[in-house]
């Protein structure tokens, strides 16, 4: 069985696969127009893209969260070696009437 759709009006045709290359009219529109050699092939399962698309998200997912913890142990180490020894020594010098 040859499944198309009307070029005119879009509506779904059948037609047996021995009518391929033949006119057909379309019932509902009137329209003349040849059948397809065969029907088209159908679009690949959607399960089996959303699987993929899921697992390409998860994957882009953990690659966010390890830049994050990245980002956020930098953070911490600029903090700590750099702002805290400042804080710290203010601290100190103001303790220790050096100001």
């Amino acid at each position: 069985m040859i499944h198309f759709k009307c070029n005119l009006c879009s509506e779904t045709l059948r037609v047996q696969d021995s009518a391929a290359g033949d006119l057909c009219e379309c019932p509902k529109c009137g329209a003349e127009q040849e059948v397809p050699a065969r029907s088209p092939k159908p679009a690949a399962s959607s399960s089996s893209s959303d699987a993929a698309l899921l697992c390409e998200m998860q994957a882009q997912t953990q690659h966010l969260h390890s830049i994050r913890e990245m980002v956020k142990l930098f953070v911490g180490m600029f903090v700590l070696f750099y702002i805290l020894p400042f804080i710290i020594g203010g601290l100190w010098a103001s303790l220790h009437g050096l100001f």
